[in-house]
C-alpha cells in the first residue's frame, strides 16, 4: 500500500513515540519539523524531513502536497508565542488571524486545520495510537497522597476543568485549597516551577483534559519532565484525570517520584481527588 503520511512535529518524547508507531504501519513518512520546537534527532525516523517556521502554513502545505500526502498529524508541544510576536508581514497568517473570534491558540489551530482540509489534506486523530498511555485509575507511587493533598485535589479538579474548557490551560497548582498557579501559554512544567516560587514546598498539581478534547489539536500529557519540575519545585502530589491525560515515560517518571517522595494518583473524572 502506497501510504504517505505527513507529520507536523513539535517538542517532547511523544513525537518519537508516535513516529515509531507510524513507521510500523508502513509507507512513507514526511516530517515538517517546527523550528525552535522539534529536535533534529527525529529526522532519522522520517522518509524526508525539513525545518519550517511556525507561521509557514502555506509552505508546509506545499511540502506535503508535492509528496502526495493525503493525511497529516500534528504531534508534540508547539510554542504558539511566535504567532503573536511576528514582526515580518505574513499575508496568510494575517488572513487567518483576521477570521478568528479570539486569539486562543486552539482557535488558530482549528482554522489552520480547516485550511489544510479545504486543500484536500485530512488532519488525523492521534488518539487511537495512544491507548497504552492512558493508565487506569489508582495510586502509581509507593506513597499515597495525604488527606490534605486529597482535599486540595478534590477542590481543584472542578476549577481545572473550567480552565481547560475555557482554553486557558489544563493544569492548576493548589495549596491549602488556594489556587497558586494556572497554566497558560508557558506550559505545565513552567507552571509547576512558578507555583514553587510562589508557594514553596507541598503544592498539589492537578492536570485534566477538556470536556470535549480534540486530540488532533492537543494531547494532555505528563511524563518524566513533569516529575523533574515537581522535584525542583518541591511539589507534593500529582493528580491526573483518568482517560484524558496520557503518561509517557511512566516507568522512569514514577521511579523519580518514589525517590523524591512525590505521590502520583490517577482519578476518574467524577471522583475528584477522593
Amino acid at each position: 500500500m502506497d501510504r504517505r503520511l505527513g507529520v507536523i512535529a513539535g517538542s517532547g518524547e511523544i513525537v518519537s513515540y508516535l513516529l515509531a508507531k507510524f513507521r510500523r504501519e508502513g509507507g512513507a513518512l514526511y516530517l515538517a519539523a517546527i523550528e525552535n520546537n522539534a529536535s533534529e534527532r527525529i529526522f532519522s525516523q522520517a522518509t524526508e524531513a525539513r525545518w519550517f517556521k511556525l507561521a509557514e502554513f502555506y509552505e508546509i502545505l506545499d511540502f506535503f502536497k508535492k509528496r502526495g500526502v493525503k493525511e497529516v498529524f500534528m504531534v508534540g508541544k508547539i510554542d504558539p508565542r511566535p504567532l503573536f510576536q511576528a514582526s515580518q508581514p505574513n499575508t496568510l497568517l494575517d488572513q487567518l488571524l483576521a477570521q478568528l473570534p479570539d486569539r486562543h491558540p486552539q482557535s488558530l489551530i482549528k482554522l489552520v486545520f480547516s485550511f489544510f482540509e479545504n486543500q484536500g489534506i485530512k488532519v488525523g486523530d492521534v488518539a487511537p495510537y495512544l491507548r497504552d498511555l492512558f493508565l487506569p485509575a489508582g495510586v502509581l507511587t509507593r506513597r499515597s497522597p495525604t488527606s490534605q493533598e486529597e482535599r486540595d485535589a478534590a477542590w481543584g479538579f472542578p476549577l481545572a476543568k473550567k480552565m481547560a474548557d475555557l482554553d486557558i490551560g489544563q493544569t492548576i497548582v493548589v495549596k491549602n485549597r488556594a489556587v497558586v498557579a494556572v497554566e497558560a501559554l508557558e506550559g505545565t512544567d513552567k507552571t509547576i516551577l512558578r507555583a514553587g516560587d510562589l508557594a514553596g514546598a507541598g503544592t498539589v498539581v492537578v492536570k485534566v483534559g477538556r470536556t470535549s478534547q480534540d486530540y488532533r489539536i492537543d494531547l494532555p500529557l505528563v511524563g518524566l519532565s513533569t516529575l523533574k519540575s515537581m522535584s525542583r519545585a518541591s511539589a507534593g502530589a500529582l493528580f491526573l484525570e483518568a482517560g484524558k491525560v496520557g503518561f509517557i515515560q511512566a516507568k522512569e517518571a514514577i521511579e523519580l517520584a518514589d525517590e523524591q517522595g512525590i505521590a502520583v494518583k490517577i482519578v476518574s473524572p467524577l471522583s475528584g481527588g477522593d
